[in-house]
Formats: structure tokens, C-alpha cells, sequence
């Protein structure tokens, strides 16, 4: 199995279902973008505005902080400015430091102090849309589509390439050696020391490493096709695959 698809499964089961790991992280995804998974991954073959089908897209301009850990063996040691632990023997002492433990190969963190989801603000009508084009026998049952994107202005994502790797950061700027800060755009990053290969974006300008995918899916004997949010199956359910709807923000549980 290759790296960026142990990386999209752990992603995807530490996250939740229908979003799916964008690679590589930096790569620049837009809603309405259909093709393929391609060993995991989201592939785009175009946009559904080139098939005619008319959307609008609901901006978030509310930020939300993110501090994502995979969900498979990801362990921390953190120093204070001024102080020496010995488990970061490569952290000045001068500095705040961070040390991360990876057990296996595609373990991941991530951290954005700002993030954004803009998301398709009209399903039904895509749907409808959609529908007629799979009537018509020009949509395939097999494409997904980006439905959400999560916009990360700076983030931080250190994605491990081999098993029990370890690093060393230490950070400045901040007093706080904590995951959070690494997504913040005041805090200035340096990797002090790793031992094995790790996939660093520190920082990620204007990422977009979370997508969100749908498909339109067919159903059994006289119901016609829905369009359904896209999960493969997950580590703790099975048969993750729900129906897609919007909640309105005052809608959703605080607990």
C-alpha cells in the first residue's frame, strides 16, 4: 500500500466520514471538481460546471482552529523556553520545543488556526441536476464529487514516510509547546532533528488538505439515484455511507 494511501485511510478515519485527504496536502481542490478515487485519493477528470449543471457555493467566513492527530499511534514530549527535557536532546534550550513520535508510516499531524469550509449551499438542485445527466447517460455512477473544501491560509502538516519515526521541532514565538501552535502564522517553525523521513509542509500557504466528496448512488427497484456522501469503509463502522444533508449551525448539538 503506498504512503499517500495509508495516509488518506488514516485521515479518513480519524476525521470522519465523507472527507478525504487531498494529496498531496497542498494541492489546490475546487467544489464542484468530479473524477475518480485512484488508490485512495480523489483524482479530478473536470468540473461539473463544464457539463452545464448551475451551483452556488456557501463561503465560511468564520474561522475555526484545527489540531488534527492521526488516530494510529501518535505520541508527544514538549519543553518549555528555558527548560531541557531529555527526551529533546537536539531542542536549544533557549527555545520551546515539540517532539512527535510516529509508529507507522502515514501517521499524520495537522494544525491551522484558521480554517474555512465552503461547501456546495444547494444539494437538492445538484441533485436534480445530476440525476437528469445520469438519465441522459452522460454522468457515471462511479464519480465523486467535491461537495466541501476546508481552506487552512497557514497550516502546519508533518505526515510520516516510514514506521516509528521521531522529530524534533522547536518553535518561536510562542511560550506554549503544543500542537495548536504550530498552525498559527506567528509561530515560526524549525525541524531541530528527525529520525527518519517525514513529509513536511511547515508552513502550507492557502491549503486545502481536507475535501469533501458525494456521489450520486443508485438505489434498489423503483427509487431512483440520491446523492449520497462518499465513505469508504471505516475502521469502526461498517457501511459508512450516509445521506447528505445541511444542517443549519443553530440546528447542531453543542454536546
Amino acid at each position: 500500500m503506498s504512503l499517500r494511501s495509508k495516509y488518506a485511510r488514516q485521515l479518513r478515519h480519524t476525521f470522519g466520514s465523507g472527507y478525504h485527504a487531498a494529496w498531496f496536502p497542498d494541492t489546490p481542490h475546487e467544489i464542484g471538481a468530479y473524477g475518480y478515487l485512484e488508490d485512495d485519493v480523489f483524482v479530478a477528470r473536470g468540473n461539473i460546471r463544464d457539463l452545464k449543471i448551475q451551483f452556488e457555493i456557501d463561503i465560511d467566513n468564520i474561522p475555526s482552529a484545527l489540531e488534527l492527530n492521526s488516530n494510529q499511534g501518535v505520541s508527544f514530549a514538549v519543553k518549555a523556553k528555558g527548560e531541557t527535557n531529555p527526551d529533546l536532546p537536539h531542542i536549544p534550550k533557549a527555545s520551546a520545543g515539540l517532539g512527535i513520535g510516529f509508529k507507522s508510516d502515514g501517521s499524520f499531524v495537522m494544525a491551522a488556526e484558521e480554517v474555512y469550509e465552503d461547501r456546495i449551499k444547494n444539494p437538492g438542485a445538484l441533485e436534480a441536476q445530476l440525476i437528469q445527466l445520469y438519465n441522459d447517460g452522460i454522468w457515471k455512477s462511479g464519480y465523486r464529487i467535491v461537495t466541501a473544501i476546508l481552506r487552512m491560509p497557514i497550516a502546519t502538516i508533518l505526515i510520516s514516510q516510514s514506521k516509528d519515526t521521531k522529530i524534533e521541532l522547536s518553535l518561536e514565538g510562542t511560550l506554549t509547546p503544543a500542537v495548536k501552535e504550530l498552525g498559527k502564522a506567528n509561530v515560526a517553525v524549525s525541524i531541530n532533528w528527525e529520525s527518519s523521513a517525514v513529509m513536511k509542509y511547515a508552513p502550507a500557504r492557502n491549503a486545502m488538505p481536507i475535501i469533501h466528496l458525494s456521489r450520486l448512488k443508485k438505489r434498489l427497484l423503483a427509487f431512483g439515484p440520491r446523492l449520497r456522501t462518499f465513505s469508504m469503509e471505516r475502521a469502526d463502522s461498517i457501511g459508512a455511507e450516509v445521506a447528505w444533508t445541511l444542517v443549519p449551525d443553530e440546528m447542531v448539538p453543542t454536546e
